[in-house]
């Protein structure tokens, strides 16, 4: 592998890095969207627990018109609120995906990070042999010269 190489197989890893750090971010993003999903669907339930504790305690009325209608408000609110405990659950659902989906981005990030300064340390080590191997030729070509300025001398 040469320097070229290295320098573009650098330049892959630190987009794939990038790309799982813009991944990361985004399940983050997502992660805190399902939380707060979540606590919206705990306060409707308080909400509508409340209500019909409420509802519960109201005095029965000797109408029979009023009795029906306290009757289906409460049908009602039972139905809401059997309604808000599965947006609570599927909230929880989403809330237990998005921590997964961070976890899987923050394990990709970090294995992609040590790819990228593996990549930087072999870059760096193929440099340094680059450098050697040029200073290695000047050299060679001022002893070439040295000899050439002494045997022009001699003539």
């Amino acid at each position: 592998m040469n320097v070229d190489e290295a320098e573009a197989l650098l330049s892959i890893r630190h987009s794939r890095r990038e790309r799982a750090e813009v991944a990361l971010l985004g399940a983050r993003h997502a992660f805190e969207a399902a939380r707060a999903g979540l606590d919206a669907a705990e306060r409707d339930l308080e909400r509508l627990a409340a209500r019909a504790a409420g509802l519960l305690l109201d005095e029965p009325s000797p109408d029979p018109d009023e009795r029906v209608r306290s009757r289906l408000n409460r049908i009602q609110l039972a139905s809401r609120r059997i309604g808000a405990e599965a947006r609570r659950d599927a909230a929880r659902r989403q809330v237990a995906d998005a921590k997964a989906a961070v976890e899987r981005a923050r394990a990709a990030f970090v294995p992609s990070r040590r790819r990228e300064e593996a990549a930087e340390l072999v870059l760096a080590a193929l440099r340094r042999e680059q450098i050697s191997a040029e200073l290695r030729a000047d050299e060679r070509r001022m002893a070439e010269l040295i000899e050439l300025r002494a045997a022009w001398r001699r003539m």
